[in-house]
């Protein structure tokens, strides 16, 4: 099953309709961004880290008007967490095949990346 098939599963389950209501009662029903406290609400999550254990900080209250907004703000998150995974991927690969496997990443190696890295991308 994709991420998106499961994120529709859990979404329709009835766990997610039960913590929905226990973050609505435990967050209330005021918008975590603008601060409206009428309208319709969302139980917005900030990350998917936790998709099915979802604790109250993982999520926030948002109002129909807000929630795209947030939506927009996570999905940017979201892709600058995958380049900053990459970017410590390439410097863990970087690392062991001049160090070797049990190398130990530290400040020096670290920098020595970021200029062989810079190096690279001025050659281009």
């Amino acid at each position: 099953m994709n991420q998106s098939a499961k994120y529709q599963s859990y979404i329709k389950s009835p766990r997610w309709r039960e913590f929905t209501k226990y973050a609505l009662q435990m967050l209330g029903q005021k918008c975590a961004r603008c601060g409206c406290t009428s309208g319709i609400f969302h139980v917005h999550h900030l990350d998917y880290d936790r998709l099915g254990n979802e604790r109250l900080t993982d999520v926030q209250i948002v109002c129909n008007g807000c929630h795209p907004k947030a939506d927009q703000e996570r999905a940017r998150k979201n892709e600058s967490r995958g380049e900053e995974r990459a970017y410590e991927a390439a410097l863990v690969t970087y690392a062991r095949k001049k160090y070797g496997e049990n190398v130990e990443i530290d400040d020096a190696i670290m920098e020595e990346f970021y200029e062989w890295q810079s190096a690279k991308w001025n050659d281009r």
